[in-house]
């Protein structure tokens, strides 16, 4: 076997994880993997001759093979992989293996999943949350009311266990005390969701601290610096901006743990933890901690540490914006993908992050896909119009790509590409509609996704050198053909026996033609 790059060390090692190489192609199409330390990828491949840089792994790929860099997990601290041109810069705290197989990537990293399997993977949850439908903006009121629509439909409420409560309860981001909209108090919420049988989950950004949180007022010493000294600001593109947490301070360790015991007290089973990555990593972009040996992973780890020490064993952490290096310490599942929002870009960064990640599900930790929403505007909203505002602050009439959430409104077949992506995760299902608003038509949605959902992860049979995305991933019980384009495509079936497409009943042919920014996902027979 001719491997597809021939590779010439002029600095270093791969025994010492600090190695500087020259990549050779021996074939004409090459294109790289990449991952990156936060949710959200962009983009998931690039071509031979780019540059880029990639965390824990840096995959190799082409119509005649694949190669795998990689370092062993956990590690304390990220290995990273720097391409410009022809050169691979490593940096890794432990020795980097080098892998190569002429049945391409795909097999390389799905052993690379086994070799690093975490010893217990929960179990997916399924649960409602409050932010994707009502952002801050969220009331007291409108938990009682998607709880009260859950349980007048039988098969939802047999299924969901979880009520999660997002950001918008609190008084300001590292001021964790209720608001005004929430008149029970939070313990008097979690006592009311517990009594109708479901748990209870709260939203948190531990490591953040708003301009008005007493916290920045009385101890600026718990905040990150810039260079003059100053509380170093972070500006996250939302109507706010915030300031970093410093976990090597004392006084930091002491808050955390003051907070989440209070968290723990008042009853919540379920944390959902946002901006892990955020803040520590602007360690690396300017920030200063009190303690200068603190890295960015240490900071983020020893949060995680103070976290369910304080919280128990017995809760269940999501981490959103996780440190993937680290591995399951602590947690309990790690968002793979970025935020969804019912914006076509957004639901194809989730097929790129399940592209990058497809190998760790199930394996390194169980991964969050991020809400089920299936709210189509004129198809399965109830009275045909969003209630509720759908975008971060932004001039979208100047810019149609400002904000977070970028490009058109979806359609119904942007709504499915996103759902594929969410059941092909095989993780938890986090319905993120305001439940009442929803038509029989959306409700059918959410049945699909809880009948084929939490299931084996899928994994991807064209990832090679011939275009920037996989379209068409498998798993024991599904075939999936994503069309990300803008025009239609035609897919050839690979072989396989598949029966009905999921959503519209329709039988598998030997070509199947996806309409433009769609998906069709057919059972196996």
């Amino acid at each position: 076997m001719t491997d597809i790059i021939s590779l010439t060390v002029l600095e270093g090692s791969l025994a010492s994880g600090k190695c500087t190489l020259r990549m050779t192609p021996n074939t004409e199409t090459i294109r790289f993997l990449r991952t990156w330390r936060g949710m959200e990828i962009r983009p998931a491949t690039f071509k031979f001759g780019e540059s880029a840089v990639s965390y824990t792994f840096l995959g190799v790929m082409s119509d005649t093979g694949g190669a795998l860099f990689s370092v062993p997990l956990p590690v304390t601290e990220a290995a990273v992989f720097r391409v410009k041109g022809d050169v691979l810069t490593i940096s890794s705290p432990v020795a980097v293996e080098y892998a190569a197989s002429s049945e391409g990537l795909v097999p390389l990293l799905r052993a690379y999943g086994e070799r690093n399997r975490a010893k217990k993977v929960d179990t997916p949850v399924v649960g409602w949350n409050s932010w994707d439908n009502f952002n801050a903006s969220v009331m007291e009121r409108d938990i009682i009311a998607n709880m009260d629509g859950i349980e007048k439909l039988p098969w939802l409420r047999k299924e969901l266990s979880h009520i999660i409560v997002d950001d918008g309860w609190q008084t300001n981001w590292g001021e964790w005390s209720v608001n005004g909209k929430f008149p029970s108090g939070m313990d008097g919420l979690a006592k009311e969701i517990h009594r109708r049988g479901f748990k209870a989950g709260l939203w948190l950004a531990p490591l953040m601290v708003e301009p008005a949180a007493p916290l920045y007022q009385r101890t600026p010493e718990c905040l990150l610096k810039d260079s003059l000294g100053n509380p170093y600001l972070i500006n996250l593109g939302h109507t706010r901006t915030f300031y970093g947490l410093d976990v090597s301070v004392k006084k930091s360790q002491e808050f955390l743990r003051d907070t989440f015991r209070r968290v723990r007290d008042w009853g919540y089973d379920y944390l959902k933890l946002d901006f892990l990555y955020n803040q520590a990593g602007v360690l690396e972009s300017g920030a200063h901690a009190a303690d200068a040996s603190w890295s960015t992973n240490r900071h983020v780890a020893e949060a995680l540490s103070i976290i369910r020490d304080a919280v128990g064993k017995d809760v269940f952490i999501l981490a959103c914006n996780p440190l993937y290096e680290l591995g399951d310490a602590n947690i309990n599942e790690a968002r793979m993908t970025g935020d969804i929002a019912s914006f076509w870009e957004n639901s194809e960064l989730a097929l790129q992050a399940l592209a990058a990640r497809f190998f760790m599900l199930k394996k390194w930790m169980l991964g969050d896909p991020v809400f089920t929403i299936v709210r189509v505007p004129g198809k399965t909203w109830a009275d045909g119009a969003e209630r509720f505002h759908v975008q971060m602050a932004a001039n979208r009439e100047q810019d149609p790509n400002s904000g977070w959430r970028r490009g058109p409104a979806w359609d119904e077949e942007g709504m499915k590409f996103a759902l594929a992506v969410v059941i092909l995760s095989g993780g938890s299902i986090i319905l993120g509609d305001h439940i009442p608003q929803l038509n029989e038509r959306g409700l059918s949605y959410i049945k699909k996704a809880l009948e084929y959902g939490r299931g084996e992860p899928g994994y991807p049979l064209d990832l090679n050198g011939k275009q920037y995305l996989p379209c068409v991933f498998r798993n024991d019980r599904l075939i999936a053909f994503f069309n990300p384009f803008p025009t239609p495509h035609v897919f050839d079936v690979p072989g396989i026996r598949a029966g009905k497409e999921i959503f519209t009943g329709d039988m598998c042919r030997d070509i199947v033609t996806v309409p433009p920014r769609a998906v069709r996902m057919f059972e196996l027979r």
